[in-house]
């Protein structure tokens, strides 16, 4: 039933003894005979009772329906609801359906069929254009169940509750005590039993109208964190949603701790909302303007961003997060783009990326226990050695000096043959240009111009200007590899 989520309009035809519009087979007919006191009988027709008349009717009608089925009609067994968006277009759906009913010459039965109805009752549930409902008629048997006395009548209690287990919220939690005494040799009637017994009946007789899904329109699941069941449920804007709820199988107790968003990291990014600035001016926007960000909801004292949790920036929540799903069983100590990407799918903060990569650099196992994965740097060779005096140089900065007289940053420059250095000071901030002029004062004007520089990739060696000024002067700019300074000579 989730397919009718947008229609407005529906019909609903009930075949006249469905099964004995279904011919026997010729040579199958003997099989349904019986006999009575006055004569023996065989049916020519399909009759009810056979192990396989179910399965052989539906394949009929879904395969005779086959061209409209979940378009436009749904089926279960002899009954055929058609449902559309506009009356015009009901019309012409109902006549599709009645021309197949033609050909087929498959029969309906008047008084049970409803036409071109904005309500219409269907498997047990009432349906309209704003969702769909339970019957008060099933609704009022659950009410007067008299409690259950054996497992029989218990099971029968159950059947009927789980077949409308999609309007209660947490169905298989609240049902926990008295599915429990479904095992064998478990039935005991205890005090937990009566009020999740008590519980169901109140919550199914007061069942709200579900809003049925549309697919054409993205949504959001929003699930739950129980430490007995996982629940999910699409959050609407003004009807309640379907709730899908199921009890959690110790099997399954140790998959759900790995995957499970804990309640205390969860209680830990509410608490970080309130020192967050900048979190509290979009929850605030969001309270007097849900429309002015468009891509932040606020719901249940969370704030999302695409659906993706927002997380303050307080550092040992993020670190958390990042301990959870990088360190742990679910995280396996993955590499920086896994890590990322199963984090993003959960969380959003500005500066993730850089945040994972710290993180994972200082992670003391991914440190000790893998392997290095860069390129093999080869062989070293050496610098080959210069024929004349200031034509190969190298340079570098020694930085972090105390302060003297205005300078803290020392320019080193030193000839690669002789060793012969010159060492000018500079203030902080120092530029590409003012190192180049500093270069063409103390070293350009007493030994002309090198034939290559020697230097590591500072971003002063690798701007633009640095590179264009040398390269158009014929000098080669020489990079030593990151990390190993001992290549600048």
């Amino acid at each position: 039933m989730d397919e009718l989520g947008g229609s407005s309009i529906y019909s609903k035809i009930d075949l006249r003894a469905g099964y004995h519009q279904v011919r026997m087979e010729p040579e199958d007919i003997h099989k349904t005979a019986f006999k009575t006191h006055s004569d023996h009988y065989e049916y020519m027709v399909m009759p009810f009772g056979l192990t396989n008349a179910p399965t052989t009717f539906q394949g009929l009608m879904n395969a005779t329906f086959k061209e409209f089925l979940r378009k436009f009609v749904l089926i279960f067994f002899d009954d055929i609801l058609i449902y559309s968006n506009s009356v015009l277009d009901h019309a012409n759906h109902l006549a599709c359906v009645f021309k197949i009913m033609t050909e087929r010459k498959l029969f309906a039965k008047h008084s049970k069929c409803a036409f071109a109805t904005r309500r219409v009752e269907y498997l047990g549930h009432f349906i309209e254009e704003r969702g769909i409902s339970t019957d008060p008629s099933k609704i009022g048997a659950v009410e007067r169940w008299p409690t259950p006395t054996s497992l029989k009548q218990l099971r029968g209690f159950l059947g009927l509750a789980g077949y409308y287990r999609r309007f209660f919220r947490n169905f298989g939690t609240i049902a926990r005590p008295l599915t429990l005494l479904t095992k064998k040799d478990s039935f005991l009637w205890s005090e937990d039993a009566n009020e999740a017994f008590c519980a169901l009946k109140k919550a199914l007789c007061t069942a709200p109208v579900l809003a049925l899904p549309r697919f054409d329109r993205p949504f959001v699941v929003e699930t739950d964190a129980s430490g007995q069941g996982i629940g999910a449920y699409k959050e609407g804007k003004e009807n309640l949603v379907a709730d899908a709820l199921s009890r959690v199988e110790g099997s399954e107790i140790l998959h759900m701790a790995l995957s499970v968003l804990d309640c205390d990291l969860l209680q830990q990014i509410q608490a970080g909302y309130v020192s967050d600035p900048w979190i509290q001016s979009v929850i605030s926007d969001l309270q007097t303007n849900p429309t002015e960000r468009k891509q932040f909801t606020w719901s249940r004292d969370i704030l999302r961003r695409k659906s993706k949790i927002v997380v303050p920036a307080v550092d040992s929540v993020r670190t958390a997060i990042l301990d959870w799903l990088h360190c742990s069983g679910i995280g396996g100590h993955s590499g920086r783009d896994a890590t990322h990407q199963r984090v993003k799918g959960i969380f959003y903060w500005k500066g993730m990326s850089k945040d994972i990569q710290s993180f994972i650099r200082n992670c003391a196992v991914c440190q000790q226990c893998k392997y290095d994965t860069a390129a093999s740097p080869g062989l070293i060779q050496p610098l080959p050695i210069p024929t004349s005096i200031w034509s190969d140089i190298s340079m570098d900065f020694i930085d972090g000096l105390p302060l003297s007289c205005g300078k803290s940053v020392i320019f080193v420059v030193v000839d690669r043959l002789t060793k012969a250095a010159h060492f000018m000071a500079l203030s902080h901030p120092y530029t590409a240009m003012s190192v180049a002029q500093t270069f063409l004062d103390n070293v350009f004007k007493l030994h002309g111009l090198p034939t290559s520089i020697v230097s590591d990739r500072d971003a002063v060696f690798l701007s633009e200007f640095w590179r264009e000024l040398f390269t158009l002067q014929g000098v080669a700019l020489n990079y030593s590899s990151a990390y190993h300074p001992q290549s600048d000579g």
